[in-house]
């Protein structure tokens, strides 16, 4: 027995009886087929064989009733003969000029966009042409060039020597090293330095000894170039050599130490950073918190505790933001303590760490941080980031009161961070708001959430705002549809009732 027509798949259908769809009621047609996302594709292969212009026409003009990006790509896909009249129904829309610009480009019909062309080809011609001049200028690794700038390293001239290290170090040069080794003995502080500098770019292990000697050289400067090369070049020496530079007489020799500890991120060093802790010098203590952050290891959350407590304010924000990145919910009093510190600085560290660690415990000491001058940003980022119910209901009452203060636009900002379905409601009223910007970041943040009766809201935004950004409300309405398998809303509520 064969199968009836309607039970086809679509393409075939399409294919053999096009009649069978066309002949529906243009209310029927849209809603159980231009509507639906599984059948665009065999609607296209429909309209690129379809020979009737008055079907032509009225299928995209249905199309462009459903969703205008759905109507221009059709209008786009018809006989060449019918491209004319169907890109017509596109460039006839009252849209703002940038919506229709952007529609008409969706066509490709050349004829259509030639009158509505914006200023990419420029802008992306002078990009090129900067790319282009901007690559005559970086140094080529060739061996011509190579040679003769190891050569310059013996010039007489200090000026000389020293471009020839730098430029060595540029094009990270390896067949250099032994000369850029020899180098860093040279008579010129500068150039010893900047022999120093290229070793670390090359990055070869070879070269660490030399590196490791000039630790010994009397000119602090010279030393610190030699502390960031180290750190550059992993390998076990280099770590007990920034372990020993945590001791220089010079701070700001320990200083990069610390920090080159941490770009390594070696647990090894985790005791020695944090006895820098107790250096003399808040920058060295400083840059350590921000390292035993970056290693984001539990053994130094005690102590990085107690470092909340230091004189500077930089120590206790480079504190905060490292118990943030270790997460361990035994900083969240301390924290919630640090959100009243007397530097705003310090402060915000506090309440962005809090979001970071998530504990629920921190939610009320947030909520109150919202009407903090200074750090109501951090404190709603961080509320939005933890995301329980109480947390973005929170934000969501923010958003409810004057909508031009800094509490409302801090709220509505964070709440475009995530994705909660809670947050819907106060987002679709933000499409409406007379800031523009403000309207975008409803527009992306429901397009991460997904939710289908947003649509209604972004459609009316793009059709309505002649200054909108027509690109970030597409790709939120894109990223609607495609999650939902439809393209209108309103069609699909009328077609399940």
């Amino acid at each position: 027995m064969g199968k009836s027509k309607d039970k086809l798949p679509p393409l075939e259908l399409l294919h053999n009886s096009p009649s069978v769809v066309l002949n529906l009621s243009d209310q029927k047609f849209k809603q159980d087929y231009l509507n639906n996302l599984q059948w665009t594709q065999p609607i296209v292969q429909m309209l690129q064989e379809l020979d009737d212009e008055v079907q032509v026409a009225r299928v995209v003009r249905l199309a462009l009733e459903v969703d205008l990006i759905l109507g221009a790509k059709l209008a786009g896909v018809v006989k060449q003969e019918f491209k004319e009249h169907t890109v017509s129904l596109v460039a006839c829309l009252k849209v703002p000029e940038t919506c229709r610009n952007y529609l008409l480009r969706i066509t490709g019909y050349k004829r259509a966009i030639a009158f509505h062309e914006d200023d990419y080809p420029q802008n992306k011609e002078n990009c090129e042409h900067c790319t282009a001049e901007t690559s005559v200028l970086e140094p080529t690794s060739d061996s011509v060039t190579v040679d003769a700038l190891i050569e310059g390293l013996l010039d007489q001239s200090s000026g000389v020597r020293r471009s020839a290290a730098i430029q060595l170090g540029q094009i990270n040069a390896p067949q250099a090293l032994d000369a850029l080794i020899q180098a860093v003995g040279d008579e010129d502080s500068i150039v010893r330095a900047c022999a120093v500098c290229a070793l670390g770019n090359i990055g070869d292990p070879l070269a660490v000894d030399a590196l490791i000697q000039v630790l010994n050289s009397d000119d602090s400067d010279v030393r610190v170039c030699a502390v960031e090369s180290l750190g550059q070049i992993y390998h076990p020496s280099s770590i007990n050599a920034l372990i020993e530079a945590l001791q220089d007489q010079d701070f700001n020799v320990r200083s990069f130490a610390a920090i080159e500890l941490g770009q390594i991120g070696d647990d090894s060093v985790i005791d020695n950073l944090i006895g820098a802790l107790q250096d003399e010098n808040f920058e060295v203590r400083e840059n350590a918190t921000e390292s035993l952050g970056k290693i984001a290891n539990p053994k130094a959350v005690d102590a990085l505790i107690r470092a909340l407590k230091d004189e500077m304010p930089e120590v206790r924000g480079g504190a905060a933001g490292a118990l943030g990145q270790i997460r361990d919910p035994k900083a969240v009093d301390v924290l919630v303590q640090a959100l009243e510190d007397e530097d705003y600085g310090v402060r915000i560290r506090a309440a962005h760490a809090l979001g970071h660690i998530g504990d629920v415990v921190a939610v009320p000491a947030l909520i109150n941080a919202l009407n903090y001058g200074g750090i109501s940003e951090a404190a709603a980022c961080a509320l939005a980031t933890i995301g329980t119910p109480l947390a973005v209901d929170a934000l969501v009452q923010a958003c409810k009161g004057e909508q031009g203060s800094y509490i409302y636009y801090d709220s509505l900002y964070a709440i475009a961070q995530v994705t909660n379905p809670l947050s819907l409601d106060i987002l679709v009223e933000a499409c409406q708001h007379e800031d523009f910007a403000v309207r975008e970041i409803a527009a992306e943040a429901l397009g991460k959430i997904g939710a289908p009766q947003a649509l209604i809201h972004l459609w009316e935004m793009l059709i309505t705002t002649p200054d909108i950004k027509v690109s970030s409300i597409v790709e939120a309405i894109a990223s609607i549809q495609k999650s939902c398998g439809y393209y209108n809303y309103t069609l699909y509520k009328a077609n399940k009732s």
